[in-house]
């Protein structure tokens, strides 16, 4: 679902007749693919230039006058749904092996929205295994960031995306392996790496503290630091939900600090943000009642 809006070009100083009887147009995503998207804009805007388009030809902008509108149903993709995140996995994949930030930031924005639903996609994030290039790239984003050279001001906003990209995505994927173990009532059959998760926590509770100073004296960033702020506790609720193990691992780490973080933070932190208070309050409210 896309909006399109069209301005026309008022400004009467401009140095060409061309400009000044010019429209500009602007294209936002509402909902769906982003991948899909990216491709649907360049069609339309290629159109709107009189350009021919370079885009495979599902993209093509068609009348629809002759067309008769098609049930739902017969308007899906081909093929079952395994078979269609596999190739939505593949395409994510190549997107995070280039090295173009735009092109890893495209494909992560992508995988956030895929692991939203996407069982397959939350193995892929948490497991790895097919897609293990995809699980690494994340999980290094996350425990091998270097806040001292991403502070920098001459670091483009698509390297300050990654981090809060990988967050949102891991927590998703937790959010789904949480929701599989409630309707599955067998936690045995979701397989995790303990230990590789105990690391994720220690990184995720550094990205919790960092963020909250940040926070506090960075007013021109506070929105990217509240934000990574309630991802990672996104992360460490699901993470505790998930395994005692790795509950009875952040209680017992005192000098993690994730309880005492959870108590200030239980309404919203410094920008009151709300959903942040209601993860906070459900990880103090689980370690405030384990029993070691």
């Amino acid at each position: 679902k896309i909006s399109i809006q069209m301005y026309n070009n008022t400004n009467t100083i401009a140095d060409h007749k061309e400009e000044e009887d010019s429209i500009f147009i602007e294209i936002e995503r509402l909902s769906g693919d982003t991948i899909s998207f990216h491709h649907a804009a360049m069609v339309i805007l290629r159109a709107a230039k009189n350009q021919s388009s370079r885009t495979t030809p599902e993209l093509q902008l068609t009348s629809t006058a002759k067309r008769p509108i098609l049930p739902l149903k017969s308007r899906r993709c081909n093929g079952n749904r395994q078979d269609i995140v596999k190739q939505t996995m593949e395409n994510i994949q190549t997107l995070m092996k280039k090295d173009r930030l735009d092109a890893i930031v495209l494909g992560m924005e992508s995988l956030s929205h895929l692991t939203k639903t996407s069982n397959e996609a939350a193995s892929a994030v948490i497991m790895g295994e097919e897609w293990q290039e995809v699980k690494d790239t994340l999980f290094s984003l996350i425990m091998d960031h270097d806040y001292e050279t991403s502070d920098s001001d001459d670091v483009p906003k698509e390297e300050h995306l990654q981090l809060t990209l990988a967050l949102t995505i891991v927590a998703n994927a937790l959010g789904l392996y949480c929701r599989r173990k409630e309707e599955v009532h067998a936690p045995s059959e979701l397989t995790l790496d303990v230990e590789e998760l105990k690391e994720l926590i220690v990184s995720l509770s550094g990205h919790m503290k960092k963020a909250e100073s940040e926070s506090a004296v960075n007013n021109s960033n506070v929105h990217v630091h509240t934000q990574n702020m309630y991802q990672a506790s996104r992360c460490v609720m699901f993470l505790i939900e998930l395994s005692e193990e790795l509950k009875s691992f952040v209680a017992e780490s005192t000098n993690l600090g994730l309880l005492a973080f959870s108590l200030r933070c239980e309404h919203g932190g410094i920008c009151k943000h709300n959903l942040l208070g209601n993860v906070c309050r459900r990880i103090a409210s689980s370690l405030g009642t384990f029993k070691c």
